[in-house]
């Protein structure tokens, strides 16, 4: 950063946690953007995709192999992050007309995170393959 700086060299500020979407070349809405700043987003997102229908927390919480306690603590950060109720602790748990959309865009984001990175993956040559090839 001192030789960036001395030389005038453009640069973006970063911030502690990345946005794992930005590469994805799609906008995001503002509740996502802003979950999408926090820590560890993309396993919060993908255990909050899971929980509409299930009974209550503790019964998703016995379904994704966790804690209620953390599925809790996931789901309000989240919360908090889009200013909005996303799931109602109602009996089963269901997605708020506001958390739908919300829930409909995380599935969105997370199936061109995997697809894009499923798609690297499957590009590079193994170690095996590497051998072969030089043979």
């Amino acid at each position: 950063m001192r030789l960036v700086n001395k030389w005038d060299i453009p640069h973006h500020s970063v911030s502690q946690f990345t946005n794992p979407f930005a590469s994805l070349g799609t906008t995001l809405s503002p509740a996502m953007h802003a979950v999408s700043r926090r820590k560890n987003c993309v396993p919060r997102l993908r255990h909050i995709l899971q929980l509409p229908g299930h009974r209550n927390l503790q019964a998703a919480a016995v379904a994704l192999n966790t804690q209620w306690n953390t599925l809790n603590y996931q789901l309000k950060r989240n919360e908090e992050a889009a200013g909005f109720t996303v799931i109602e602790r109602s009996r089963p748990l269901a997605s708020t007309d506001r958390g739908h959309l919300f829930l409909a865009e995380a599935e969105a984001l997370l199936a061109l995170l995997d697809s894009g990175s499923h798609g690297q993956r499957a590009s590079r040559p193994t170690r095996a393959r590497r051998r072969e090839t030089e043979r």
